[in-house]
């Protein structure tokens, strides 16, 4: 059996919390920064901030998260790891395809080409809900996760929030791979939390 249990109690603690804000103007740091050829500098910078996605305070926004992603696919090759460009890129045209890009990262940009692909297919269990602390909710790359369904070879973020919003837990995991012991389906109707007011993946998903 597949197992996603929600596991409030063993929650992976963050010594500290960052707010959205914070967090977006280290990705426009990093973005300066390989925007500029520092590409050391930026990489460094980037990898932080993909680090403490798992201790926003709050919910991620996907337009962040796409631009994390497009930045990471950057990132990827001018290291020349092609297979981490396409994931990266998967995970930007899933996420949030319509939102602004830097403007250096324009149409003959050689990275353009991994992210002007369609979006990845999805997998998992449409007909099953997703275990969530009381009024609190899961969420996948910033959207609410109502039925266990991820998108096929892509990075995403889960973040486990309770009912006022807050992070309780977060990891990166690739694809529907997610650590033994972390969540769990079920066959209840899944209720959305009253904070969030957006789209549900199964509506995206289908």
């Amino acid at each position: 059996m597949w197992m996603l249990l929600v596991s409030v109690a063993g929650a992976e603690p963050c010594e500290v919390l960052i707010d959205a804000e914070a967090w977006r103007w280290q990705l426009q740091r990093a973005a300066e920064q390989l925007s500029g050829r520092n590409i050391a500098g930026g990489q460094a910078t980037l990898n932080s901030a993909k680090n403490r996605a798992t201790c926003l305070a709050t919910r991620a926004d996907p337009a962040d998260l796409a631009l994390l992603a497009r930045l990471e696919a950057v990132s990827a090759f001018f290291k020349q790891e092609l297979d981490q460009v396409d994931d990266w890129s998967k995970l930007a045209a899933i996420t949030a395809p319509m939102s602004e890009y830097p403007g250096w990262l324009n149409a003959q940009h050689p990275v353009r080409s991994y992210l002007d692909r369609p979006p990845p297919g999805w997998s998992g269990w449409p007909e099953q809900s997703v275990a969530a602390p009381k009024k609190g909710g899961v969420f996948l790359n910033g959207v609410w996760l109502d039925r266990p369904l991820f998108p096929t070879s892509t990075p995403c973020l889960i973040q486990i929030l309770n009912k006022s919003g807050e992070r309780v837990d977060a990891w990166w995991q690739h694809g529907a791979a997610a650590p033994p012991g972390q969540l769990e389906p079920i066959d209840e109707v899944a209720e959305r939390p009253r904070f969030y007011e957006g789209p549900a993946i199964s509506e995206r998903a289908g």
